[in-house]
This record gives C-alpha cells, sequence and structure tokens, in this order.
C-alpha cells in the first residue's frame, strides 16, 4: 500500500561476551503499519562447522496471527565497526516478509573474530537494520484516535483528569 517508506533501526547489545543460543531482541519500531526489530543470538551448526558465529536478524510482524499479509522490502543489516567504518559487514535482502518467513537475516561473523577484529567495544556491539518498505498488502491501518477533542458522529463522554480531560466514545 505505502512505497519507499524507510525504517532505520541501529541497536548497541550490551554484554556481548554474555550472548548465547537464546536470541535478544531490540525494541520494536513501527513503520508502514507494522512492528519491526532486530535480534542477535549465538549460533553454532554444520552450515558454520560448528564454530559459535553471531547471527544477526530483521524481524517484520512476527507477532501477527494473520496469514495473508506479506511486505515487500529491500533492507540491508550492518554490524558496524565503531572505528573503522569501511570494516563493518553487511547482509542485504530482498525476499519478501510474510506468516511463514517473517525474519532476514544469517550468521555474520565468527564470535572470536568480533573481538579480534575491533567490532566490541566496552563489551558492546553496534547492529542496523536499513529497510525501504515498497509494498505492504493485507495489514488493515490502526484507526488513529485523538483523545484530546471529541469524535463527531458519536456517544461522548469527557473524563476529567488531573492534568487534563479525556474525551471517550463510545460507536
Amino acid at each position: 500500500s505505502m512505497s519507499g517508506e524507510n525504517l532505520v533501526i541501529r541497536w548497541e547489545v550490551d554484554e556481548i561476551s554474555k550472548l548465547s543460543d537464546e536470541p535478544r531482541f531490540s525494541r520494536y519500531y513501527h513503520q508502514s503499519e507494522i512492528p519491526w526489530r532486530l535480534s542477535v543470538r549465538t549460533k553454532a551448526s554444520e552450515q558454520t562447522k560448528n564454530v559459535k558465529h553471531l547471527s544477526l536478524h530483521l524481524r517484520c510482524n512476527e507477532e501477527s496471527d494473520s496469514e495473508l499479509w506479506s511486505c515487500d522490502h529491500s533492507s540491508t543489516l550492518t554490524l558496524l565497526h565503531p572505528t573503522q567504518p569501511n570494516k563493518s559487514l553487511r547482509l542485504k535482502g530482498m525476499k519478501p516478509f510474510n506468516k511463514a518467513d517473517h525474519s532476514f537475516g544469517e550468521t555474520i561473523i565468527d564470535f572470536a573474530s568480533l573481538d579480534f577484529k575491533g567490532f566490541v567495544k566496552d563489551d558492546k556491539i553496534t547492529v542496523e537494520a536499513r529497510t525501504a518498505v515498497t509494498a505492504v498488502h493485507c495489514v488493515r491501518p490502526k484507526p488513529k484516535i485523538d483523545f484530546t477533542k471529541p469524535t463527531p458522529g458519536a456517544d461522548n463522554v469527557a473524563l476529567k483528569l488531573d492534568d487534563g480531560i479525556v474525551h471517550v466514545c463510545r460507536r
């Protein structure tokens, strides 16, 4: 429904030395009527020859119960190098998100190299997602209600609170 809406999430992940295979999540960011967040965890698999790696993912609308929604996007995930930006590591993805596939990302670097290559500062790393949302399908916009004034064409009740008046309506 919307085109070219941009989202930037920058997240400083602390206590990186304590990161485990249990995912850690950034806060939610709302863009194009849907919630987005980043996750990090460690991962060792056959794919990584059982060496512990940092896994970074962008997650989109993951808690939706709808089977129908999808989101077209172009995203870049970055592990930012604190002192040498040209050493930052990037993953790019464009596969549409939907109910079955609501995250994009992968292992980005082996865990030992994080420190060795200078990505860790004060036991923290910084990760970033830059997403251009090109279309969102089957997501209903949430109605915007302004509680500071009466709603036209509704039964209005004004609640007087200590610091002002809140207008509540029944439809």
